[in-house]
């Protein structure tokens, strides 16, 4: 039997599916626990980190990003900016769009993010560079596959 096809495999890929929905609804929970240490919804806090990557996104970018109504994504960035974590501006090739504009990141959430950070690093001590650049590709291919599953939910929806 193909190593590909072998039962030990197939057990194997089951078992990946299985810790992809843990992790995703541990990431849930974590982002729901963070958000209520630093007083934010979560939504809120998720576009502040979706701010925080990209340094700038138009409202409606920011909406798709995290998957909210236009609507909900302006008043989370009324609540970003009006606590100084965002600021807008106008965007330059567009005069009918406003860039969000990443400021600053909570101190609380910094301070939990410095936990994962460590916590990462401890992780990824026993790893080479070759194979921490292993896990790094496949996270990012797993990212991937969801942001391209998410697209074509949307599609199918239309």
């Amino acid at each position: 039997m193909d190593s590909k096809n072998s039962l030990k495999r197939q057990a194997m890929m089951k078992g990946n599916l299985k810790l992809l929905r843990s992790q995703a609804r541990v990431a849930m929970v974590y982002l729901d626990v963070a958000a209520g240490l630093v007083d934010m919804y979560p939504t809120d806090l998720a576009i502040l980190s979706c701010l925080w990557d990209a340094k700038t996104a138009t409202a409606g970018e920011l909406a798709r990003m995290v998957n909210l109504s236009s609507g909900a994504a302006t008043a989370a960035i009324d609540r970003l900016e009006r606590a100084g974590f965002v600021s807008r501006e106008a965007d330059l090739s567009d005069r009918r769009k406003v860039v969000v504009r990443f400021e600053k990141i909570p101190a609380k959430f910094e301070k939990i993010q410095k936990m994962v950070e460590d916590e990462w690093e401890k992780m990824f001590n026993d790893y080479n560079d070759k194979e921490m650049a292993r896990v790094v590709a496949m996270m990012d291919q797993a990212n991937d596959v969801l942001k391209n599953i998410i697209e074509e939910i949307y599609k199918s929806e239309k």
